[in-house]
């Protein structure tokens, strides 16, 4: 997988906007979680903003959040303004450069889409368990495959209406179909962005990768991980609950 400089540039500049999550909400289930392990130091990989990062910060912890993106990186720290136990970082998250420095790791947000190859996968992975200390956790978020409807290939649906410092933007988005096995679907996104006067077109192509759960588990298994369960939320933690049909899933590993 290659990458420009800065691929995500425009969607740093939307992301707070159109992906809107209850940070709070997903920190303080982790907290839950974490608690039972004797977390302090976190690692976010695939930060995007800072929005769990600073989240868990707020909270107490000391975390680290890494993203590919510097747009997305100058956001977060400009999110995390006053607060000082969250740091952010410029860093492909399939070439961590962490050697046993953290007590958990997450990976949310679908970030995991962003691993097209089983190459890229299973360095991101291993880097993962290479960051961490023995008995580490790792909490890991993907889109199931099993979950994804077929009927919406090749249709064009609207998408978000963004209002973000002065711009506007309303979106139309497709799906296609790139490969079968991994599965990979191509989102490309054709947005009309009104700019304080000005108006302009920005096509987005943005493949992502959905996952077979029984593949990633062995992925998991194979870099190192000890998966304790899979589940479609962090809040069913430490019940495992998760079915065919939903889009979300969470796997709870640890470095043995």
């Amino acid at each position: 997988m290659v990458f420009v400089a800065d691929p995500f540039k425009f969607e740093a500049g939307i992301y707070d906007s159109v992906w809107q999550r209850d940070y709070r909400r997903e920190a303080e289930a982790l907290d839950q979680i974490f608690e039972a392990f004797s977390v302090h130091r976190v690692l976010d990989v695939g930060c995007g903003t800072g929005g769990n990062a600073i989240a868990l910060a707020e909270l107490g912890y000391d975390v680290v959040g890494i993203d590919i993106s510097p747009s997305m990186i100058e956001r977060a720290k400009r999110n995390a303004r006053g607060v000082d136990n969250a740091e952010f970082l410029v860093m492909d998250m399939r070439n961590l450069t962490f050697r046993s420095e953290f007590d958990a790791a997450i990976c949310l947000g679908a970030a995991s889409s962003h691993m097209l190859t089983d190459g890229d996968l299973f360095r991101f992975l291993r880097g993962v368990h290479r960051s961490l200390r023995n008995g580490g956790i790792f909490i890991l978020h993907a889109y199931n495959v099993s979950a994804f409807d077929r009927s919406a290939l090749g249709k064009s649906f609207s998408g978000d209406v963004v209002a973000d410092f002065g711009i506007k933007a309303r979106s139309r988005v497709r799906l296609t179909l790139i490969s079968e096995e991994p599965f990979v679907v191509n989102w490309e996104s054709f947005w009309f962005v009104f700019d304080r006067g000005s108006f302009r077109v920005v096509r987005r192509t943005i493949p992502l990768r959905w996952y077979r759960m029984g593949a990633l588990k062995n992925a998991l298994t194979s870099s190192g991980f000890v998966v304790e369960g899979v589940s479609s939320s962090l809040l069913h933690y430490p019940v495992f609950r998760v079915s065919p049909k939903d889009k979300n899933i969470y796997f709870f590993a640890m470095k043995p």
